[in-house]
């Protein structure tokens, strides 16, 4: 991915508790927990085959579905949505995708179904404010650039592997961010996941190639990633990979200013006045900001 010339390590985090994760919050740095989840019976279970089982069970749900190009230097979420399906059918294209087939499932709330909940346990380390899990899954799972405009994060990864940049809030103002006046405000237009020649007319072009510096993790079944509000963060999952997230809204002290703090609070703003007005467009509703 863009950007992995200049890196470094997220820290581990073993044995973090709800008060750690409370100062790291406050401290805004992301931390890698090995094995946070290491006792759950999806790591075992969550193939393909079973998750399809899983999704029978559920025949009403449906999740957007998405598809990152590799030939193209800037991405938006209208160029990547594919539209949405049903979970059970998403599923049986993830069993029967080749090997380098790309299919990602951008995220659907699982707490109320039962059939998945009985595999997996809510972290202690959360507080009772932290909502979700969110499912998402895939082959080969391509995720666009983006901060979490008001929440803080924790992801865990359930099968396969998964790798995540993240890029500190000072560093936003170098990663092509979509105007603060625009919907998907949070997100950066760089296609991270460029490659060949595309790549290295990104890397010639834009300021990220030459003084921003990212944070990177790889993630292993089991392992959770603490991920700070206005951290830009890109996951990419090769191969089968499956991961939870849940979301808790972040105190305004743990914000960042004035950047990107200020556009932030901006963003929000103009998007509560375009869904009171019922502008918003459907691409990014439930969109996690």
């Amino acid at each position: 991915m863009i950007g992995t010339i200049h890196a470094q390590r997220v820290r581990d985090s073993p044995e973090l508790d709800e008060a750690g994760l409370r100062r790291l919050s406050r401290a805004r740095t992301p931390a890698r927990i090995p094995g946070l989840a290491s006792s759950w019976a999806a790591l075992e279970r969550w193939t393909p085959e079973h998750m399809l089982d899983l999704a029978l069970r559920s025949p009403d749900a449906e999740v957007p579905v998405r598809r990152t190009p590799l030939d193209q230097p800037t991405l938006d979420v209208e160029g990547v949505h594919l539209g949405r399906m049903q979970l059970a059918q998403f599923m049986t294209r993830a069993l029967l995708a080749g090997e380098h087939d790309e299919l990602y499932m951008a995220g659907i709330n699982v707490s109320s179904f039962e059939a998945f909940a009985a595999d997996f346990r809510r972290p202690a380390l959360l507080t009772p404010a932290a909502v979700g899990p969110s499912l998402f899954a895939g082959r080969n799972t391509r995720c666009l650039g983006h901060y979490h405009a008001r929440t803080q994060a924790l992801l865990v990864q359930v099968q396969g592997r998964k790798q995540v940049l993240l890029y500190p809030p000072s560093a936003c103002s170098k990663l092509d961010l979509v105007p603060a006046h625009a919907e998907g405000f949070w997100r950066s237009r760089i296609n991270f996941h460029a490659t060949g020649q595309v790549r290295t007319e990104i890397e010639r072009g834009l300021p990220i190639a030459r003084d921003a510096t990212a944070w990177v993790t790889w993630l292993e079944p089991g392992d959770a990633l603490f991920i700070p509000v206005h951290w830009l963060h890109v996951p990419w999952g090769p191969g089968w990979s499956v991961s939870l997230t849940w979301w808790w809204r972040a105190a305004l002290p743990e914000w960042s200013f004035p950047t990107p703090g200020l556009r932030t609070a901006l963003g929000i703003s103009l998007e509560y006045a375009r869904r009171k007005l019922g502008q918003v467009g459907q691409v990014d509703r439930g969109a996690h900001a």
